[in-house]
C-alpha cells in the first residue's frame, strides 16, 4: 500500500466552485452512536476501522478537544460525508479523515468537499494544510486533491515487496530493498481541429479551460489578426483573462522571453490551476511551453496556432525551448 503525503500552502488555493451543494457544519457533542455511523458509511468499503474501536468516551474525548474541528457535510439535510481537522499547530491545520458517504461518491461532490474543508482551515488563520491518503482510498482522492492545489510530498509505502500506484496514467514501483524508485509518466493530450474559437467553437475552448485562469501569450501581429477578438470573446463568457503581447522572434527566442512570462504570470497571480494559452506561432508556442513547465512547477497550456508550420509542429508536440547565445533550442522541455 502506498501512503502520499500532500500540501496545500494558502497561496496556491483559488476556491472557485459552481453552485454549491454541501454545507460544512461543526459539531462538538455529536453522539458517538452518530459518529460511528457516519464514520462507517464513508470508511467502511476502504478499509477505515480505527475509529471504530474506541469506546463512547474516547469518542467524545475527540469530538470536544479545542484542536479537533468535526465537521458534518449536509447536502440539504442529508448528511453526505464527513471532515475531521486537527488544528493544534499555529501554521497549519491536519486532515485527519476526509470523505463522502457511498451513496453520495460517484455525483463530483469530492472536489466540493475538499474545497470547502480547505476554506475552513484557512478561514481558522492557518496559512497551509498537510494531509495523507493511501492507495487503498477512493482511486479519485489523490486526483482531487491535486485539482484543488496540493501538492505531493512524498511517497512511502507500508510493506516490504513491490507495488504500483496509478494516478494519470503515471505509475511508481519501488525495489524490494527500498534502495530505486522508478517512476514512468506516460502524457496523454487532446487535438481539436477548429476554425473560429472565438465563435461557434468558443465552447470546446471554454470546456478546456474549465472555469480557470488564463494568461494568454501572443504576439502583436498575430493580436491584431486574431487575439483580440478571442480576447472579448473570452472575457464575455466571463474567463479571468490577463494578455501579454511578446514582441518575439527567432532571434529573441531566449530565455529572457520565457522570463517575461513567468513574470506576467506572477504579477497575474496565476496559481497551480491557470492555463496558459498561447496564440501565434512556433516560436510563440516553444516559448510559452517552456514558461509554462516552469511556472508553479508546470501548468497546462493550450496552443493555438495561427500558421502552417506551427500546426505540423509546435502546435502538436510536446516540446518548448529557446535559444542559448547561438544554440538554437539549446534550453528547453518535453
Amino acid at each position: 500500500m502506498h501512503v502520499y503525503s500532500l500540501r496545500l500552502i494558502e497561496g496556491d488555493f483559488s476556491p472557485h466552485l459552481g453552485e454549491a451543494r454541501l454545507n460544512l457544519r461543526r459539531y462538538r457533542d455529536l453522539e458517538p452512536k452518530e459518529y460511528r455511523r457516519v464514520y462507517s458509511a464513508v470508511g467502511e468499503k476502504l478499509g477505515w476501522g480505527g475509529r471504530l474501536a474506541l469506546d463512547d468516551p474516547e469518542i467524545r474525548e475527540i469530538i470536544a478537544a479545542p484542536d479537533v474541528h468535526f465537521l458534518l457535510a449536509f447536502r440539504g439535510e442529508i448528511v453526505a460525508g464527513f471532515v475531521e481537522l486537527e488544528l493544534a499547530h499555529p501554521d497549519y491545520a491536519v486532515v485527519r479523515y476526509l470523505g463522502l458517504s457511498e451513496d453520495q461518491q460517484g455525483q463530483n461532490l469530492g472536489h466540493e468537499l475538499v474545497t470547502l474543508a480547505a476554506s475552513y482551515c484557512f478561514a481558522t488563520g492557518k496559512r497551509e494544510i498537510r494531509l495523507t491518503t493511501r492507495s487503498t482510498d477512493h482511486e479519485r482522492a489523490l486526483r482531487t486533491y491535486r485539482k484543488t492545489g496540493f501538492e505531493l510530498e512524498g511517497v512511502d509505502v507500508e510493506n516490504n515487496g513491490t507495488g504500483n500506484c496509478r494516478n494519470g496514467g503515471d505509475s511508481l514501483r519501488l525495489d524490494q530493498d527500498r534502495s530505486r524508485m522508478h517512476l514512468a509518466c506516460n502524457s496523454r493530450y487532446d487535438i481539436r481541429f477548429a476554425r473560429d474559437l472565438a465563435g461557434e467553437e468558443l465552447p470546446a475552448l471554454l470546456e478546456a479551460i474549465d472555469g480557470q485562469m488564463v494568461l494568454m501569450v501572443t504576439t502583436p501581429t498575430v493580436d491584431l489578426l486574431h487575439s483580440q477578438r478571442l480576447e472579448r470573446a473570452l472575457l464575455a463568457a466571463g474567463v479571468r483573462l490577463r494578455k501579454l503581447v511578446l514582441a518575439i522572434g527567432e532571434p529573441t527566442k531566449s530565455i529572457e522571453a520565457v522570463v517575461e512570462i513567468c513574470q506576467a504570470a506572477r504579477a497575474f497571480k496565476l496559481d497551480r490551476l491557470g492555463v496558459l494559452v498561447s496564440v501565434g506561432g512556433g516560436v510563440c508556442m516553444d516559448a510559452a511551453a517552456f514558461a509554462a513547465s516552469m511556472i508553479r512547477r508546470g501548468i497546462r497550456h493550450i496552443r493555438i496556432p495561427t500558421t502552417l508550420i506551427g500546426q505540423v509542429d509546435a502546435g502538436v508536440g510536446l516540446k518548448g525551448g529557446v535559444n542559448l547565445d547561438d544554440a538554437k533550442s539549446f534550453l528547453g522541455c518535453f
